[in-house]
Formats: structure tokens, C-alpha cells, sequence
């Protein structure tokens, strides 16, 4: 490109963010769909996950009995080579050097849940390799189940994109969820109070809070049948209402405290499950790309520019391109050039 068709393509870039902040919106501009993910269907992601998950087990009956409790030591060399080979099994259920089909489909629904998965595998590996104390290969399987049971839900789930999300950050997730739970205990210590209509009100309020603040199926359809569940638990509605009341119709029917603390639990327990659900299905993030999407493009650098006049709330993490601690409109236009290949940007930025 020569030096004339930058600064023409810069000037177009600049009009274009300039054109954004009038509008208060990216008008027109096309935006990379990205590619499909694997063919795997979640019911054989999950046979998969759960095969990994069986093998796993059972490395942790046989290890005891294969080496000495404090490590160094095979005591039963048949014991310790199946171990052995059921860790190298897993790990090539995800890939040594080239990602497996069924990692590439986790990796579609949770950047992170993935890589920790992999890193995880490996680890055992070696930690079987080396001989390492019982109590080590305990704690590594103890942190690899959990991660096998996130990508079971992961796979069960619908996963949206994050430009399609109310809720695109972790703190957001937590603040979100935190703002229900207050609510909902509020509700039942007014209602331990003997105060009925102020702890029905309090509930009424928990349910339009989980519906409108990107927790539930009217925000983001992540797990339907999970969302729909807590939906009624807090407040119940439409046909079979009746059979099976929310914590506001438990209050208003003025039913024993015992049950409404009942309820309060289960409502409690289902906002957690949602919670850990958005937050390991969230995109993985990278420098500049502040509307989740996965790409670099223009659309960002506009989102950016609105940001830096306070017209757009942005995450500061990703939006700040130059690294320099501030959102300016500066750190749009590092993005629009990275958006067209006349800029390399880091993936985040160093820590401090």
C-alpha cells in the first residue's frame, strides 16, 4: 500500500468513527460471522467428556496403589502403567500437539473451560511420569473433575456469542447475579419479620431483577431449562402456577418460614449454577475487541470512540488499545488500523 492510500484509508477511518459517534451506532458496516464450530452434537461431546471422566476416576483408585504415599516408589508396576495409560488416554482425548475435533467443540462453547482442560490432562501425565506423592495426583484430579463437569453443562447448553450478551464480563456475571440474591434475601428476613406485603413486593422485585438484568430467558438464552426453572422458583406464572408456586406466592399464601427459607435455596442454588454457566461460556477476550465477537473491526473502533466521550460504557481491559491506563480516541484508532492490518496489538496488555 503505498504511503497515498494510507492516509486516505486513515481519513476514511477517521469519518467512519466520526460518523459512529454522531449516530451513537455503527450503521452499515458488514461484520465477520466467524466460522462454524466442529460437527460433534453436545450428546457426543458429553459421551466424550464422560468417557475422560471415568478414566480419570480410576487413575485415582489405582495411583494408591501403585506407588508410595509419599511418591518415588512403584510399588505394583501393573497398577501404576494403567494409570499411566488412562492419563495418556485423556490427554489424547484433547491433543498433545494438535487439537482434537472434540476439544475444538468445548473450545467453541468455552475458550476457557478448554484450555484449562488441556493444561489439566497434561499436568496428570506428568505428575504420573515423575511419581509424584499420592496427595499430589489426588489434587490434580480434584481440580480436572470439576472442569469435566463444566464442559458437560457447556455442551448441554446454548451458547450465544458475546455481542449478543447483556453481560460480557465476569464482574458484571457477579454483580448481576449478587443483586437478585440481596433481593431475594430481603424478601425472606421481611417475611421472618411478619412483614407479608413488603416481603412480596421484595420478591416481585427479585423476579423483574433476574428477568431484565441478563440472568434470565428474556435476556440471554444460555440454559433454558435451568433459567425458566429460576424464573418460577422466584416468581410463578401461566398454567401450573398454582401446583407450583414461586417464593412471591409462598409469601402471599403466608406459608410456614421453614418452606420459604426452603425456597429461598433453591432459588439460591440456581442463580450460582446460572452464574458459573455465563461465566465459562463468556467469549474468550482480546485487546480491542470490546463487543466480544471474536474479530477486530471497525465496529469496535466506533464502540471505543463512543466510549472515550462517555456515550458507551466499555470494558476498560479492552478497550484500552495503548495500553496507557485511559480510553481515548486514540486507542480507536490503534483498533480501526488493526482492524485492517496496518497494526499489530497485543492480545492484552502487559501486566503492571
Amino acid at each position: 500500500m503505498t504511503l497515498t492510500r494510507h492516509v486516505l484509508t486513515m481519513r476514511t477511518l477517521v469519518g467512519a468513527l466520526l460518523l459512529g459517534l454522531l449516530v451513537g451506532a455503527p450503521v452499515g458496516i458488514a461484520q465477520d460471522d466467524g466460522e462454524d464450530g466442529p460437527d460433534l452434537s453436545s450428546d457426543e461431546i458429553v459421551e466424550q467428556l464422560e468417557s475422560v471422566k471415568d478414566q480419570v476416576q480410576r487413575i485415582g483408585e489405582l495411583y494408591p496403589e501403585a506407588v508410595a504415599e509419599e511418591g518415588a516408589e512403584v510399588l505394583d508396576q501393573d497398577a501404576f502403567d494403567e494409570a499411566l495409560q488412562l492419563a495418556e488416554q485423556a490427554r489424547a482425548a484433547f491433543g498433545q500437539q494438535e487439537n482434537t475435533e472434540l476439544f475444538e467443540a468445548i473450545q467453541n462453547r468455552s475458550p476457557v473451560v478448554a484450555e484449562s482442560l488441556k493444561a489439566r490432562v497434561s499436568q496428570l501425565v506428568t505428575a504420573i511420569l515423575e511419581q509424584r506423592p499420592v496427595d499430589a495426583i489426588d489434587e490434580l484430579i480434584g481440580k480436572l473433575v470439576p472442569d469435566l463437569n463444566r464442559a458437560v453443562i457447556v455442551a448441554q447448553s446454548e451458547v450465544f456469542p458475546g455481542d449478543e450478551r447483556q453481560l460480557k464480563t465476569e464482574a458484571a456475571i457477579r454483580e448481576a447475579t449478587q443483586a437478585v440474591i440481596e433481593l431475594v434475601n430481603q424478601a425472606v428476613a421481611a417475611y421472618e419479620q411478619g412483614n407479608v406485603e413488603r416481603a412480596a413486593g421484595l420478591a416481585n422485585d427479585a423476579f423483574f431483577e433476574f428477568e431484565s438484568n441478563g440472568l434470565g430467558p428474556d435476556s440471554v438464552l444460555i440454559d433454558e431449562q435451568l433459567e425458566n426453572e429460576v424464573e418460577g422458583d422466584i416468581s410463578a406464572f401461566g398454567p401450573g402456577a398454582s401446583d407450583d408456586p414461586g417464593l412471591e406466592q409462598l409469601i402471599r399464601q403466608e406459608v410456614p418460614l421453614e418452606r420459604v427459607r426452603a425456597q429461598r435455596e433453591a432459588i439460591l442454588d440456581g442463580l450460582r449454577k446460572i452464574e458459573e454457566l455465563l461465566i465459562v461460556t463468556l467469549p474468550e477476550s482480546r485487546l480491542g475487541d470490546v463487543n466480544g465477537d471474536g474479530n477486530l473491526t471497525i465496529t469496535d473502533a466506533l464502540f471505543i470512540a463512543q466510549g472515550s466521550l462517555g456515550l458507551r460504557e466499555v470494558d476498560p481491559a479492552v478497550a484500552d488499545a495503548n495500553c496507557d491506563g485511559r480510553i481515548t480516541i486514540t486507542d480507536a484508532l490503534f483498533v480501526a488500523q488493526a482492524s485492517l492490518d496496518l497494526r499489530d496489538l497485543p492480545e492484552a496488555c502487559p501486566s503492571s
